[in-house]
């Protein structure tokens, strides 16, 4: 069996800054969250089996977040909306039984969903 490749990078948060004109802040959530590449080329995270948001997914959702609740105060309580930072984005080496209980854990996440 061919051993899945891993990859660490940072999940960022974006805020919104300003309304007029829209910008947007950029925060740091979590550094070095594991990853695996699934199988559309699609970035999941080792610890629950989920994707993370791209910039462009996440800069997409908070524009027409803002567009339809246009109250800076509101939108600067809400919390930051998470986004992959592939900057950050490299490959890690894991030996063969570190890659083993991985695959074990992403069976009992896939069992649980």
């Amino acid at each position: 069996m061919r051993q899945r490749q891993y990859y660490s990078a940072n999940i960022n948060g974006l805020k919104v800054a300003n309304l007029d004109p829209l910008r947007f802040e950029h925060v740091t959530l979590r550094k070095n969250v594991m990853y695996y590449q699934g199988l559309f080329g699609r970035m999941i995270t080792v610890e629950n089996g989920n994707p993370t948001n791209t910039l462009e997914e996440a800069t997409d959702w908070l524009t027409g977040h803002a567009k339809r609740h246009p109250d800076i105060n509101l939108l600067k309580k809400e919390g930051p909306v998470p986004y992959l930072d592939t900057s950050t984005l490299h490959s890690i080496d894991v030996t063969e039984e570190e890659a083993k209980k991985l695959e074990l854990k992403r069976k009992q996440n896939r069992k649980r969903s």
